[in-house]
């Protein structure tokens, strides 16, 4: 049980870390599109 907690470690540490770098790419990318929408609805209005 302790040797598979040992294991365990690294992959999940790995797992936090793939994890952090997706929501920090997807929290850009929403930014980006929300960027360039309303730079869209500002060339629209004029």
């Amino acid at each position: 049980m302790k040797k598979m907690q040992k294991e365990n470690k690294p992959l999940f540490i790995s797992f936090l870390i793939l994890l952090t770098y997706l929501l920090g790419n997807t929290l850009l990318i929403i930014a980006a599109a929300f960027h360039w929408l309303t730079g869209k609805k500002r060339k629209q209005n004029k």
